[in-house]
């Protein structure tokens, strides 16, 4: 982006606590970051960052997750479009991303695969599974919603495997 004022740098904070900087409904805790980024700064276009880089672990709701790799571009006002990678023993998640913010109904895309994903051990929402189960599918979604409480959309799911206790059932 052509920019009055930018500057690419790298960060690498092993430990860094975010618990700290955040209100405690985040439930965030600390990051070890290891990154490149870019921030460029223009008065009269938005704010636009660039960001390649690792998160040797991330925790989150008392989870530490595991290799998280993101690379991606954009600004709030335009929306950011990039990839997101997560190796874990929770399982693997390999994702690509375009969110459009620009307007009041948002639109999201996302594109990619899960493999092996313990959702019983999932810490990403409140709800907790009981059994053992292990999904892995391909997942496409495109949704337009001015708040999460009410996206509409599309969401595909193929290639489903679900596993649990030794026995497995693939849906095409």
């Amino acid at each position: 982006a052509d920019a009055l004022y930018g500057s690419e740098r790298h960060c690498d904070s092993p430990g860094f606590d975010l618990a700290q900087l955040l209100p405690p409904t985040t439930n965030l805790g600390s990051v070890a970051l290891n990154t490149d980024y870019t921030i460029s700064y223009d008065p009269n276009a938005p704010l636009w960052v660039a960001l390649d880089g690792d998160l040797e672990h991330l925790e989150y709701r008392q989870h530490t997750y595991h290799n998280v790799k993101l690379n991606g571009e954009g600004s709030k006002e335009d929306g950011f479009r990039g990839h997101i990678a997560l190796e874990d023993s929770l399982g693997d998640i390999d994702l690509s991303y375009d969110l459009d913010l620009a307007h009041y109904q948002k639109r999201y895309k996302l594109d990619g695969k899960v493999k092996h994903l313990q959702a019983n051990a999932l810490h990403l929402i409140d709800y907790k599974l009981t059994d053992s189960l292990a999904i892995s599918t391909k997942i496409h979604a495109d949704l337009l919603a001015s708040d999460w409480k009410d996206a509409e959309g599309e969401i595909q799911l193929t290639d489903i495997k679900l596993q649990r206790d030794g026995k497995s059932l693939n849906l095409e």
